[in-house]
């Protein structure tokens, strides 16, 4: 995709909030960690 399609694109890429329980029992939601900026989810199989 050149720099100008990428300009013109109109679909929605946003995501649903959503809150999960970390690893150490807190919960974390999309909304209140995009208050600090962007985020990158990275999603890892549970089972190697």
């Amino acid at each position: 995709m050149s720099a100008s399609e990428s300009r013109t694109r109109t679909e929605d890429t946003s995501m649903r909030d959503f809150t999960v329980v970390d690893q150490a029992g807190n919960a974390w939601s999309l909304a209140n960690a995009l208050k600090d900026g962007a985020v990158v989810l990275v999603l890892y199989r549970g089972d190697w």
